[in-house]
């Protein structure tokens, strides 16, 4: 094989040994969680103490282990859940594909609520073809190289989930995010309320090293992941990708468009519910179309 036509290979499909490292990095995921929680459970913590059947926290107490529970569970649905994989038999034909916008005033404007029917337009924009997967793209649609796969509606390939996050599996990815981060700043009240004193440093740190480990882990992980949380909300809220956000000057259907200016924004209530509760796959160019009748989208 010739360079080019080695990587080609190697973007088609998943490299070598790509399922067993999946698996250890979930595996791995999953057992910091538990080992975290097994500590707090095998010490006299405020965990532990809540857990009593006289406890006044065992409301609290088991609303954590719930949290902690279904938080662990969006982490397994999110990794192997498919992103929104573009099907081989979808677009097949190469260099056909435009992207239309609509009619002008006087012109009947089919619309059936979720992107079946794109009316005939002024003007129009080519989709991409995907020479990897020899397919036409829809529009927000890119093609992962860890996935070797096109994504629809694209977000980013996360090495913690070892999946791509995309149209199907980006509000359960949220979703995660949200639980984990809750979970975690939880988990570090309980650590800290659970902190023996002692008079000593050396005592101290011979009473309180599990303790410590666990704050550190802790901390460690619940920074960046509250921002992480935040950028995503907004992400949603704004109906628009870290891959559009990071890379739109390189991208066909934005780089000719204000920086400012998203044509995939319909409103906050209504970007939500899309980013929820649309269906798979959704035409993002009927969004695009509509916008163009308020705003000039360049020809392509």
């Amino acid at each position: 094989l010739t360079s080019s036509g080695s990587r080609f290979d190697r973007r088609r499909g998943r490299p070598t040994g790509s399922g067993l490292r999946a698996v250890l990095i979930r595996l791995g995921h999953a057992a910091l969680c538990l080992a975290v929680l097994a500590s707090l459970l095998a010490q006299k913590s405020q965990l532990r103490l809540a857990l009593l059947p006289d406890s006044p926290g065992l409301i609290g107490g088991l609303a954590y282990l719930a949290l902690f529970t279904v938080s662990l569970l969006l982490y397994f649905v999110t990794s192997l859940i498919d992103p929104g994989y573009v099907s081989n038999q979808l677009h097949a034909q190469s260099g056909n594909g435009r992207l239309t916008s609509p009619p002008s005033d006087g012109e009947d404007d089919a619309d059936d609520g979720d992107g079946r029917d794109l009316p005939a337009s002024r003007r129009s924009l080519e989709l991409r073809f995907c020479r990897y997967c020899l397919i036409e793209q829809p529009l927000r649609a890119r093609h992962c190289e860890d996935c070797g796969r096109c994504v629809s509606r694209f977000d980013h390939h996360c090495p913690w989930v070892e999946n791509c996050i995309g149209e199907r599996n980006h509000a359960t990815f949220l979703a995660f995010l949200l639980c984990q981060s809750v979970c975690i700043w939880w988990t570090v009240f309980y650590v800290w309320r659970s902190i023996h004193t002692r008079t000593s440093a050396l005592r101290w740190l011979a009473a309180n090293w599990a303790y410590t480990a666990d704050m550190l882990v802790l901390v460690l992980a619940g920074l960046p992941l509250a921002f992480l949380t935040m950028f995503h909300c907004y992400l949603a809220c704004s109906n628009t990708t870290t891959w559009e956000r990071v890379s739109r000057e390189r991208i066909s259907y934005l780089k000719h468009l204000a920086e400012t200016y998203n044509p995939f924004h319909e409103g906050y209530c209504v970007n939500c519910f899309r980013f929820c509760c649309s269906r798979f796959p959704y035409r993002w160019d009927i969004v695009y179309s509509r916008a163009s009748m308020d705003t000039e989208l360049p020809d392509v």
